[in-house]
């Protein structure tokens, strides 16, 4: 009987160091701070005041890919009113390969900046040309034509859910001027993003 409570014991006691062990790496450190912090001001605070301050400790601590894809999860990408539609949902890529499931992420993480074929390679840990060899398998397009897609997928989305202007969403999206996003999307969709909108 005395050998079967020690053990029990001995279970737990390993849980709770487990369970202190993981809870004292960085990244839950800042998401526990971040709960505490959060119980605590939003007695006294506006939400989008609390998610600006968890954007502001994320990027601190992990960069701006981390807080963006903090605001798309938190329901924001800049303080919005009341009224303002959801965000675009992540969407449901039909691929398989594993590095390119993590180039999509990484791509989707950065719409607004678009990273080069290089860097996302660099970034995932492969080779250029063999993501981009994977990238076509996989989807049937190179990686900047899908990447490009993507972009202006979330372009026509912000068009139909929010009455942002061309101007913004064009650099929401990646694009360095109206012209060029303009080109891109009657190119796509065959019509221009004010036509769209005032459809």
């Amino acid at each position: 009987m005395t050998e079967a409570v020690s053990t029990t014991d001995q279970a737990k006691d390993l849980r709770r160091e487990n369970t202190i062990a993981a809870y004292s790496k960085p990244f839950y450190r800042y998401l526990v701070l971040g709960i505490l912090t959060t119980v605590y001001i939003s007695n006294f605070v506006d939400r989008q005041v609390i998610n600006v301050l968890a954007a502001y400790i994320i990027e601190r601590h992990l960069g701006q890919s981390w807080a963006r894809k903090s605001l798309r999860i938190l329901v924001m990408d800049s303080p919005r009113p009341a009224n303002a539609p959801q965000p675009q949902p992540t969407s449901d890529y039909q691929v398989e390969n594993k590095w390119v499931v993590k180039a999509l992420l990484l791509m989707e993480q950065n719409l607004s900046r678009p990273l080069a074929t290089d860097e996302i390679a660099l970034r995932i840990n492969i080779s250029k040309r063999q993501l981009e060899r994977l990238f076509l398998a996989d989807t049937g397009e190179s990686l900047q034509k899908f990447y490009r897609k993507i972009r202006l997928s979330y372009a026509l989305w912000l068009l139909q859910n929010t009455q942002r202007s061309i101007t913004d969403i064009a650099q929401e999206c990646g694009f360095a001027d109206t012209a060029h996003f303009s080109r891109a999307f009657r190119s796509a969709f065959a019509t221009r993003p004010t036509e769209y909108r005032n459809q």
